[in-house]
């Protein structure tokens, strides 16, 4: 069965998708404004991941704007923005799901679960 792709997000195929992410610190907030003063919003951080409507990862994209934000942190490599495709793998450890984003397609790793399997044992 194949999960129907939230609206708003990019279908990768086989019912996972990716929605993009940014980083807007809420500055009317006094030690938000002088913690980030003088550092711009960042428009892209990087994407969520998700099978169906569950969002079970996120990627950080490996930018200079983000090294200075989050600093030592996970950080995935775009070499390609359409269609998107960055390494490396991504893996949940609360999951297990692992897999590729490559030509904009979601490619499983052989050590990957059943995403339904996993959908069943959370719930959903």
């Amino acid at each position: 069965m194949t999960r129907p792709v939230p609206e708003g997000n990019i279908d990768l195929g086989g019912g996972f998708s990716y929605r993009p992410f940014g980083w807007h610190p809420d500055r009317n907030i006094p030690s938000n404004a002088k913690l980030y003063e003088g550092i711009e919003d960042i428009p892209e951080v990087g994407v969520g991941i998700y099978y169906g409507d569950m969002q079970w990862g996120f990627c950080n994209f490996d930018t200079p704007e983000v090294r200075a934000v989050f600093g030592a942190c996970p950080l995935w490599q775009v070499s390609q923005r359409e269609p998107l495709t960055m390494t490396p793998s991504i893996l949940s450890p609360t999951t297990g799901l692992h897999g590729y984003i490559t030509e904009g397609r979601w490619v499983p790793c052989g050590d990957s679960p059943d995403p339904e399997s996993i959908l069943k044992f959370y719930g959903a």
